[in-house]
């Protein structure tokens, strides 16, 4: 499995920070036919979480979800994704995840993965997803894009392409530029 650089997706947006974007941000392309189904935020952390236009939250097939925390700002990705393949292990013995592959984004340290559970606790159902972590300066930001069936590889293919696409951003820095396009405050 290879989650480096694989081409951009259709919709650039922005996944933190607001509409004008004075602070680090991260931005990906959000597969076509996503809407947003969540948003939630306080003290610096966010949730957005995307899912197929007519599916609900409690019945859906492709989940994409990003988030902030600003208290793991300088937290090591890969030890942020190595806890979170630990946790599933806990809840979901069976589970299987991917050795985490670390690499740098620009300035940013980041590391990804990606896991099946056969049998979701939380649904009954397989769940799989690929997730990608970022360190930055202001707080770690993870994107991850999940299914509640096994995907095909055409699925996984543009799953792992989508995180591995995604930037963080900060246009204070000359090193970490946000690139052109739209952005969803």
């Amino acid at each position: 499995m290879r989650f480096g650089n694989t081409g951009a997706l259709a919709v650039a947006l922005t996944l933190a920070g607001g509409a004008a974007m004075a602070e680090e941000g991260l931005r990906a392309g959000l597969p076509e036919g996503f809407v947003l189904g969540f948003s939630a935020g306080e003290g610096g952390d966010m949730i957005r979480e995307y899912l197929r236009a007519g599916e609900t939250l409690e019945a859906w097939s492709d989940l994409v979800t990003v988030q902030r925390f600003a208290g793991l700002a300088g937290v090591d990705p890969l030890a942020y994704v190595e806890a979170v393949a630990a946790n599933l292990r806990e809840v979901c013995p069976d589970a299987r995840v991917t050795p985490p592959d670390a690499t740098m984004a620009g300035p940013y340290r980041s590391a990804a993965i990606m896991a099946r559970c056969p049998v979701s606790p939380r649904t009954g159902a397989t769940e799989v997803f690929a997730m990608r972590a970022f360190a930055g300066a202001q707080a770690m930001h993870v994107v991850q894009y999940a299914w509640t069936r096994d995907p095909d590889p055409a699925e996984i293919d543009a799953a792992i392409a989508f995180i591995s696409d995604a930037v963080l951003c900060d246009p204070t820095r000359s090193d970490a530029p946000c690139p052109a396009g739209g952005h969803l405050p």
